[in-house]
């Protein structure tokens, strides 16, 4: 007796075992009844629809077009790209003043020695000058060290804020306020702006991100590379690969970095070779040439017409009141022609002026 109840005992742990495992295996799969009527649907009554696989493969398509880009389909001979980190060893960290009182700060790869070469940067030039923002040039920002990333967030996040905490690679880290240094406490009381653009990747997107989400400041720009995603390769039965994001930044509220990169708050579109020459140099001209025939020199070369002389030409010649002429002696500060530095720069400068009208 008391086998055949050891026996039905075993017999039922085996079928509530089973139950248990159906049930989770089901639970996962999508529920696609809709969807799969639609198709039925179109398969037996639409018009001009070649039955041969013509629909598998639209539908097919359809679907990655809509879950596109982290989605993407792709022919069985193509070579399986990785997540390419770009070029950017040279750089670690580099700032400008402007205006005597506002910080360009601009990073180049990201690595464990970053954090550092911040605070020294910041520190030299905080002693000497009354700073009264900070623009953070993220454009070409390169590495896959999200510690550090994490810790220059820290820098900007002050103390009655919450944490930011983030997971990737199965890692956790947390961007928050953790000291009540001096020096620290003087980044985060100042007004900051981001710049990004197309080469913004990897622990610098993350670093955009967690600095965004704090809602204390604007990124201005392009968007960003969107290179913190994992792709993983499936070969399908038709012999395609399919490339499916399977992993990337997520946040503790539940919000993920996905395929496509950050977007502005402010859009700046520039060509790449002028976006270059501004990163080198923000003080110099990628103004079209224009060429006045009574203009040019003795080999017959055109020469630039800077806008003064455009405003002569357009008034044949005649110089109206609107015209600012230097006094002699007198020295102009260098125009910003950077567009992206000089709207961040601009900003904060204006920002006192909200405050005082509050």
């Amino acid at each position: 007796m008391k086998l055949i109840k050891s026996i039905s005992l075993a017999v039922g742990v085996c079928v509530l075992s089973f139950r248990i495992a159906a049930f989770a295996q089901t639970a996962t799969e999508p529920d696609l009844k809709v969807f799969n009527e639609a198709l039925k649907l179109i398969h037996t009554h639409m018009i001009g629809l070649d039955k041969e696989g013509a629909l598998d493969q639209k539908a097919l398509q359809g679907l990655v077009d809509q879950l596109s880009p982290a989605i993407q389909l792709l022919n069985a001979e193509s070579e399986k790209e990785g997540n390419t980190e770009p070029s950017n060893d040279v750089l670690l960290c580099k700032t400008h003043l402007y205006d005597s009182h506002y910080l360009a700060i601009r990073l180049g790869k990201i690595t464990s020695e970053t954090p550092q070469s911040f605070l020294s940067e910041f520190n030299k030039l905080s002693q000497t000058n009354d700073l009264k923002g900070i623009v953070l040039d993220l454009r070409n920002s390169v590495g896959v060290d999200y510690k550090s990333a994490a810790a220059i967030a820290s820098f900007f996040i002050p103390l009655d804020q919450a944490p930011q905490v983030f997971t990737i690679n199965n890692q956790d880290y947390s961007a928050g306020p953790v000291s009540v240094d001096d020096e620290l406490k003087k980044i985060s009381a100042l007004p900051y702006i981001l710049l990004t653009n197309g080469k913004t990747s990897g622990a610098a997107e993350v670093l955009a991100a967690i600095l965004r989400k704090t809602g204390k400041t604007l990124l201005i720009g392009s968007r960003t590379a969107g290179q913190t995603i994992s792709f993983k390769d499936f070969k399908l039965s038709n012999g395609q690969l399919m490339r499916i994001a399977v992993d990337s930044v997520r946040f503790q509220d539940g919000a993920w970095m996905l395929p496509g990169g950050i977007s502005p708050d402010v859009c700046v579109a520039l060509s790449e070779a002028d976006e270059q020459a501004y990163l080198e140099d923000p003080f110099t001209s990628r103004r079209p040439v224009y060429v006045n025939e009574s203009v040019v020199s003795s080999n017959g070369a055109a020469v630039r017409i800077n806008e003064a002389e455009l405003v002569k030409m357009q008034n044949n010649g005649v110089q109206t009141d609107s015209e600012q002429t230097p006094k002699t002696g007198e020295s102009l500060p260098p125009a910003i022609n950077d567009p992206v530095l000089g709207r961040a720069i601009d900003i904060l400068k204006t920002l006192p002026f909200f405050k005082k009208s509050k």
